[in-house]
């Protein structure tokens, strides 16, 4: 099978030689490479051409600055695939068999969207490698309902869309794409996902490895502009739950969505030293659908369930914002 690869590229000349090598390294070579030039403004493009004229699997694309969900559709609309899979342009796959093996995983089970591990590598340094610790048969060829709940209950459906191997004809049919202008895309997308994909599979293996490079997005403490974001798509799916006729599937579908819950309050909570305001308005918000508090598929939310019926919502509001506080403080940020 074929796999598109969908690179937003901004300013990563540093790292986007190394990213790209290691997915035309694979010994799987039926895929395509599409690096999205976002406007930027070192020597990224150029490099990008460079590597498009170094091997015809590489496709660059250049466009006038617009953000990850914008270059990220773009891609979407260029991909050719049987399957797309996205990459940040600092990162790495962490094995040159890891393609290979998914691309036989999938030719068994055809399923619409394929999990797998991510580690993260913060000065040459692996927080993991290896084998994951996930079984297969947890969600291979299992009612959706099951395999959506195994995967939350072992927290493998993270966020990022850079987990996932996405069916193409699955994208196109629901006309998945990206939130243009929001921050939290993957949040949006991967709910999305999940509420159209009816199968699924998984790789148990660390293949992904995320570059703490230090200037990334996610080392920068929240915005207020990003809480808004997060909520808009909280409410908005928390709305479409309520629609899904399947209890077993609308349970899964909002367990998913209390993990961002338990963040946002977190966020917004510690948010009161630079906004009180603001703060206690989407505090005031989110308290409204506080019932997402008592589904706990996620082992996080799961404990923050317990202390939420014994002492109530405003002491975890109180002890998600310390924790938050203690996250920035631990990174430096």
């Amino acid at each position: 099978m074929k796999f598109s690869i969908i690179i937003p590229v901004y300013n990563s000349e540093k790292y986007i030689e190394k990213c790209v090598s290691s997915i035309t390294q694979q010994t799987h070579q039926d895929l395509e490479i599409l690096l999205i030039d976002d406007g930027s403004t070192d020597n990224s493009g150029n490099i990008c051409d460079e590597l498009s004229k170094a091997d015809s699997r590489v496709r660059t694309i250049h466009q006038e600055n617009g953000g990850t969900s914008k270059s990220r559709n773009t891609g979407l609309k260029e991909a050719t695939g049987d399957y797309v899979m996205f990459m940040d342009n600092d990162d790495l796959w962490s094995t040159k068999d890891g393609l290979a093996a998914i691309n036989s995983q999938l030719i068994e089970s055809k399923a619409d969207v394929l999990i797998f591990d991510s580690a993260i590598e913060r000065e040459g340094n692996v927080d993991h490698a290896g084998e994951s610790n996930f079984s297969r048969d947890r969600v291979l060829k299992q009612p959706t309902e099951v395999a959506l709940k195994e995967l939350i209950v072992g927290n493998k459906l993270v966020r990022a869309v850079w987990t996932k191997v996405i069916k193409n004809d699955l994208i196109k049919k629901h006309h998945l794409e990206f939130p243009v202008g929001m921050r939290n895309e993957d949040t949006a997308f991967t709910a999305d996902l999940i509420a159209v994909a009816q199968s699924y599979d998984w790789y148990n293996y660390y293949f992904y490895t995320w570059i703490k490079t230090g200037v990334s997005q996610t080392s920068k403490r929240v915005s207020l502009q990003s809480m808004k974001d997060l909520e808009e798509i909280l409410v908005a799916n928390f709305d479409r739950a309520s629609k899904i006729e399947n209890k077993e599937i609308k349970k899964a579908f909002l367990s998913y969505l209390a993990y961002p819950y338990v963040v946002l309050l977190g966020q917004a909570k510690e948010y009161q030293k630079q906004d009180k305001t603001a703060s206690l308005q989407i505090i005031k918000n989110l308290e409204h659908y506080k019932f997402i508090l008592n589904i706990d598929g996620h082992p996080t939310v799961k404990k923050i369930k317990y202390i939420y019926k014994i002492f109530g919502f405003k002491v975890v509001v109180h002890l998600l914002g310390r924790e938050m506080n203690r996250i920035y403080r631990t990174q430096g940020i």
